[in-house]
C-alpha cells in the first residue's frame, strides 16, 4: 500500500498515553493530521475490528548488520553441551564446504552436560585442522577460534603481551585459544570482503523480520570509525535508507575524539534526516556477565583474581570524554566497577543537565546508590530486559546475593527519574518486542512458569510500551517526531494481535504484530489477520 493523500484508521484502540485512548486515527501524506474525527467521502479506510495500535516500536540499541550478515553462518545458539558444539561444526563443515568457517551464539552457561566452559582450540581441532574455525560466545565479546587461525596469526610474544588480558596464555605462554574485547580485531584477515552491496543484500534480507516485530526505527552500532570495512558499512547503509523502510539513527564507535571531525562524518553528524541521522559515539567500557569479563568492584564468586576487563583506566576514560563534550555519548557498561568509572567520567566532563542526552548502554550490576546519582545527573540508560532471559540462571553465580538483588533494576531506574529505552542488542537476543514488555513486567524468561526474579524492579505495561516507542525517540533526538500517537507527529504505527493494556501479564509474550506502518505506509501485514482496508 502507498501513502494516500487521506487515510482513515477506525475502530481501533489507539494508546496515545497512560490512561488515555482513541478510537480512530486521520493520516495525511504520511503524518498524523487528526484523532477521532469523523471519516470523510474522500478517505481510504482500514477498520481495525477493535485492535489495540500502539507507536512504532524503536530498538535503540542494536547491531542490526550484524545480525543480518550472521545468515551463512554457523548458529550455535541451541547447543547444549560441547560435544553438540563439535558436531554441530563438523556437520556444518561437511554441507558448507569453505575456507574458513565463522559461528555465532553458543552460550557455555547453557551446556547441561560434559565439559561446561568456553570452548579453546583443542575443542575446535576437532571441528578441523585444516581451515580456520573462528566461533563468537552469544555475547560478541569472546571469539573461540582452533589451532589453525591461532599458528595463521604467528603472534609475536610483544602482541601478545600488549593484548592481555584479552588473549589468556597456557603455562608455556601460548594462546588457549580465547580472543576477548579489543583483541578480536586481530581476527580480521579471517573475514570475506565486505562490499556495499552485500550490506544492502544483508540488510533487506532481515528487514521483512524487522517489520514483522512491529520495528520501525533502529539505532545501530555497526559502524566503526575508521576501520577497513567502514567504507562498505557506510555507503551500504546509505543506499538501504535511501528505501524509506526503516529509521536509523546511528551509534558510531571511534577509535580516537578527533575522527569526529573527518569526512563523512563530519557533514553528517548532527543533520537529522528522517530516515538515517548519525549522531551518537559509543564507546565500550568492558565485557560481558556471561564471558566473565563485565569489570566488577568485587571478583567474581569462586575467582578471587578475576575482576573482569576494563577496556579504560579512569583517567583514559576521562580524556577520552573531555574531547566529546559537545556531542551525544553511550558506554557500553555491565559491571558495577564499569559503571562506576561511566558515573565518574560523566560527571566531571558532561555538560551541565546533560543537553546532549550522554546515557549508558546496559546497566545490568548496580546499586541503588549508583542508580540515584544516574538520576541526579538525568543519564539515560538503554536496557535489554530481554537479558533476563538467560541471565536470571546466572547473575546469582556471578556476584554476591545482595548485588544481585540490586542488579538489572530497569523499572527502579525509572521510577527515579532515569530516561529508560529498552532495545535487543541483536544478535545478542531477540528483536520480538512483546518478549522484552514480557521479562520487563514479569520479570520471568520467555516461556518460563518460574516465580520473578526481583519483582520489584518491574515495568508495568503503560511505561514498558513507552519505553518501546518514545523514550528511544527521546535518545535519538525526534520525540516531537516519533515516539506518540499524536497530531504532527509520524505515522508510524504497530497494531497487536490482542489488547497488551487488559491480557492477562503472563500471556503478553503470545501476543503477535498483525499490521506496521511506517510514514502512513503499510510495511507489514499478517496474512491471517482480518483487519479490513477499503
Amino acid at each position: 500500500m502507498t501513502p494516500s493523500k487521506s487515510l482513515a484508521l477506525i475502530n481501533g484502540k489507539f494508546y496515545l498515553e497512560r490512561n488515555r485512548f482513541a478510537s480512530s486515527l486521520h493520516i495525511e501524506n504520511g503524518v498524523i493530521t487528526g484523532i477521532d474525527q469523523p471519516v470523510r467521502p474522500d478517505d481510504h479506510v482500514i477498520d481495525l475490528l477493535g485492535k489495540t495500535v500502539v507507536p512504532g516500536f524503536n530498538d535503540s540499541h542494536l547491531h542490526l548488520l550484524g545480525m543480518a550478515l550472521m545468515r551463512d553462518l554457523l548458529h550455535l545458539d541451541s547447543v547444549t553441551s560441547m560435544d553438540e558444539l563439535i558436531h554441530h561444526g563438523q556437520d556444518f563443515i561437511k554441507k558448507n564446504p569453505s575456507s574458513t568457517l565463522w559461528g555465532r551464539g553458543y552460550d557455555q552457561n547453557r551446556f547441561v552436560t560434559g565439559i561446561k566452559r568456553l570452548p579453546i582450540a583443542t575443542d575446535l581441532d576437532q571441528i578441523s585442522t585444516t581451515i580456520p574455525v573462528l566461533l563468537y560466545r552469544t555475547c560478541g565479546h569472546v571469539v573461540s577460534v582452533n589451532s589453525v587461525v591461532i599458528e595463521a596469526l604467528n603472534l609475536s610474544p610483544d602482541t601478545l603481551q600488549a593484548h592481555q588480558p584479552n588473549i589468556p596464555l597456557d603455562d608455556n605462554g601460548k594462546p588457549w585459544g580465547l580472543f576477548t574485547e579489543s583483541a578480536i580485531d586481530l581476527l580480521a584477515p579471517f573475514r570475506d570482503p565486505l562490499t556495499p552491496e552485500k550490506v544492502v543484500d544483508a540488510l533487506n534480507a532481515v528487514l521483512p523480520q524487522v517489520h514483522a516485530y512491529g520495528i520501525t526505527s533502529v539505532q545501530p552500532n555497526d559502524l566503526t570509525f575508521k576501520d577497513a570495512e567502514f567504507d562498505a558499512r557506510f555507503e551500504g547503509y546509505l543506499r538501504f535508507a535511501q528505501q524509506r523502510q526503516l529509521r536509523l539513527f546511528h551509534q558510531i564507535f571511534l577509535d580516537h575524539p578527533d575522527q569526529l571531525n573527518q569526512e563523512p562524518l563530519r557533514s553528517l553528524v548532527g543533520k537529522p534526516d528522517p530516515y538515517q541521522s548519525f549522531g551518537a559515539v559509543k564507546l565500550y567500557m568492558d565485557g560481558s556477565l556471561g564471558a566473565k569479563t563485565a569489570l566488577m568492584r568485587e571478583p567474581y564468586l569462586n575467582e578471587p583474581d578475576n575482576f573482569g576487563i576494563a577496556n579504560f583506566t579512569q583517567d583514559e576514560l576521562d580524556e577520552r570524554l573531555l574531547a566529546l563534550r559537545d556531542v551525544p555519548v553511550l558506554i557500553h557498561a555491565i559491571g558495577d566497577e564499569a559503571l562506576e568509572r561511566v558515573l565518574n567520567a560523566y560527571e566531571k566532563m558532561m555538560l551541565p543537565g546533560n543537553p546532549h542526552r550522554w546515557g549508558i548502554v546496559h546497566v545490568q550490576i548496580s546499586d541503588l546508590k549508583q542508580l540515584q546519582r544516574m538520576a541526579r545527573l538525568n543519564i539515560a540508560a538503554f536496557v535489554q530486559p530481554i537479558f533476563l532471559n538467560t541471565d536470571i540462571s546466572i547473575v546469582t553465580q556471578r556476584v554476591a546475593p545482595e548485588l544481585a538483588l540490586s542488579s538489572y533494576a530497569f523499572g527502579t531506574m525509572e521510577r527515579l527519574g532515569i530516561p529508560v529505552a529498552f532495545s535487543s542488542d541483536a544478535p545478542i537476543e531477540t528483536m520480538n518486542v512483546l518478549h522484552w514488555i514480557h521479562c520487563a513486567v514479569n520479570r520471568t524468561p520467555v516461556g518460563s512458569e518460574a516465580s520473578p526474579f526481583t519483582p520489584q524492579h518491574a515495568f508495568d505495561v503503560p511505561t514498558a510500551i513507552d519505553a518501546c516507542t518514545v523514550r528511544g525517540a527521546y535518545l535519538s533526538f525526534e520525540e516531537h517526531k516519533k515516539g506518540r500517537l499524536a497530531v504532527g507527529q509520524w505515522a508510524d504505527l504497530v497494531v497487536l494481535s490482542d489488547d497488551v493494556f487488559t491480557i492477562d501479564p503472563q500471556r503478553i509474550q503470545t501476543i503477535t504484530v498483525e499490521l506496521t506502518m511506517i510514514d502512513g505506509t503499510i510495511v507489514y501485514s499478517d496474512s491471517s489477520s482480518r483487519i479490513e482496508i477499503s
